[in-house]
């Protein structure tokens, strides 16, 4: 994976989400506050707290410039866990909070060989990486294993593989399956499959107009854009993965973005979280970094536009 990636997407959000702070942070704030267990980690909806949305607390606090006590308490929460990560997900929440934490100055000690279980266990001969239990490769699993080697500071092993195993994804509409044997291409699979390529230098140019029309089609009627061609409206987690990837392919302004914010905007609670979806009846942690991440996204894209504007 490209090393820059996490840190521009950080920047780029982080500059979009500046001149919405005024309105979004303060309740934003109290909401992310509200799941922070005594422990220091972040909950869901159900349950104590664990890495996956201590991740994305941890996200939001770092987005809306927290002050230090409630970082410094998941600093402490992640020092005290006692299992390493299960899986590639665990493993990147556990290196992606101790980077986190480490750019406000909040160093996390833990045995970096922690997270080398779920990367070994979870790694194809081929050199793709698959989801637990599977033996076929998946475009996120690679994705995602990507971005644990990013945050370790170190190369993928045999990266050459892991591109052909995520190449071979690729579905005849332009977009990329999960995994081999999908029927239809989704939208998530298909940002991942971008961004790693990308990052990789490998996307066939053909290929990546191909995966962003695709993308570009997703957009539904009310806005967000949808999680495969079949799903009724669009959803939080596919209209941020795929203004991500459309913004790594420099073709955010192919979808109607005032559209999309307003989506975002509709599944703001007044609790200051977000929610998944039109449906869905309360907000949790990591839709609320969607959320936002959405509408810091699109503001970033138009301050850039306009000041592209003013300087021809």
């Amino acid at each position: 994976m490209g090393k820059s990636f996490l840190e521009t997407l950080d920047r780029r959000l982080a500059d979009g989400f500046a001149p919405l702070a005024r309105t979004l942070s303060g309740p934003a704030l109290g909401f992310v506050l509200a799941h922070q267990t005594p422990e220091g980690g972040i909950r869901g909806r159900l349950g104590g707290a664990d890495l996956y949305y201590t991740d994305f607390g941890l996200r939001i606090l770092v987005l809306i410039g927290s002050d230090p006590e409630p970082l410094r308490r998941i600093g402490r929460y992640l020092e005290g866990l006692r299992a390493p990560p299960g899986d590639l997900i665990a493993a990147f929440g556990l290196l992606n909070s101790a980077r986190l934490l480490g750019s406000r100055g909040i160093q996390v000690s833990f045995d970096g060989r922690a997270t080398e279980g779920a990367l070994v266990r979870q790694r194809l001969p081929g050199g793709g990486f698959a989801s637990p239990g599977d033996s076929v490769p998946s475009a996120y699993q690679t994705f995602l294993a990507g971005l644990c080697h990013e945050a370790l500071g170190r190369a993928m092993p045999d990266a050459g593989a892991a591109v052909r195993d995520v190449s071979r994804l690729v579905d005849p509409d332009g977009g990329y399956c999960d995994r081999p044997g999908g029927s239809t291409a989704h939208t998530n699979p298909t940002a991942a499959a971008l961004v790693f390529l990308s990052a990789q230098g490998v996307l066939d140019p053909e290929e990546a107009e191909s995966a962003v029309e695709f993308l570009v089609r997703m957009q539904a009627d009310d806005g967000g854009l949808r999680a495969q061609p079949s799903a009724p409206g669009g959803d939080l987690l596919s209209t941020f993965t795929a203004l991500v990837a459309l913004a790594v392919m420099g073709a955010l302004e192919l979808v109607d973005l005032a559209a999309a914010g307003r989506f975002a905007m509709s599944l703001r609670t007044p609790e200051g979280g977000f929610r998944s979806c039109a449906s869905d009846p309360e907000a949790d942690v990591e839709y609320t970094y969607y959320g936002l991440g959405t509408l810091a996204l699109l503001r970033a894209h138009l301050d850039e536009a306009s000041r592209g504007e003013e300087g021809k």
